[in-house]
């Protein structure tokens, strides 16, 4: 398990680029919820 980024996110699908751009910039309050967010994503591109 991988560490919340610090203000930076990884590549998404273009459909959940937006999301992302917000966890990024609630980082602290979105760290858990981004972390699951990141799981769901890799779960889509798998």
């Amino acid at each position: 398990m991988r560490h919340c980024y610090n203000g930076s996110v990884p590549p998404e699908p273009l459909g959940l680029r937006r999301a992302s751009n917000r966890a990024a910039r609630h980082h602290a309050a979105n760290c858990v919820a981004h972390a699951d967010f990141s799981i769901y994503s890799r779960r889509i591109n798998a």
